[in-house]
């Protein structure tokens, strides 16, 4: 762990600085080994090895046929693509430790309101997924009797954060619109726009964007 961790503090942008070799194995004639689509890509992309159907609201494990055996400090973690998720097929996260030597599979499921009633087909060959590696702590929980740390926080739970209300200043008009006094001015309006925390406040003339529509 102290060797990847020195690697990473110095890390060079050079797409081989951190290369760690895994051992993979591939499982049926469609199965392909990950790759990463660019020199600094975060995951590599996962690939359907079978046919499969997700349908409406049914939650389906699609099929890579890759194996892995992954050194003990690193565990992998699946993560959807944004093309997937801007159709409405959500990908569940996975985490794949080091010792499982199952094939990895990826849980999707349909959410898509379009032909809502037509299942959305995945062939073999298709990018479906990306494989993230990360490094595994372990840390050694120890029960104790004491008070925890106090933090402003406190036992706050959902929803407990973030409670700060926006501000949006009234229309502006710095000009008289064309046709003379009577025409419409919200098209002229100048909006600034602030996000308050439950502490903060505004700094004036920050983020100021003019409206231009007419």
């Amino acid at each position: 762990m102290g060797s990847l961790l020195s690697r990473v503090a110095g890390y060079d942008e050079s797409p081989h600085s951190l290369d760690i070799p895994v051992q993979v194995n591939l499982v049926g004639e469609n199965a392909r080994v990950p790759v990463f689509s660019s020199d600094l890509s975060a995951g590599s992309d996962l690939y359907a090895s079978e046919d499969a159907e997700l349908h409406p609201g049914v939650p389906t494990k699609v099929e890579t046929g890759v194996r892995l055996a992954l050194p003990g400090y690193l565990y992998g973690t699946i993560a959807g693509r944004s093309s997937y998720n801007a159709k409405g097929i959500l990908t569940a996260p996975g985490v794949i430790d080091s010792d499982y030597r199952g094939t990895l599979k990826v849980l999707m499921t349909n959410n898509s309101t379009r032909d809502s009633r037509d299942p959305i087909r995945i062939k073999a060959g298709d990018r479906i997924a990306q494989l993230v590696i990360m490094p595994v702590i372990r840390p050694e929980y120890m029960i104790t009797a004491d008070e925890l740390p106090s933090t402003t926080r406190g036992d706050g739970g959902s929803g407990s954060t973030g409670n700060g209300q926006i501000r949006v200043a009234e229309p502006v008009v710095e000009a008289e619109p064309e046709g003379g006094a009577n025409r419409s001015l919200e098209p002229y309006r100048t909006a600034r726009f602030c996000t308050l925390s439950n502490t903060h406040t505004p700094s004036p003339g920050i983020g100021g964007a003019r409206l231009a529509a007419r």
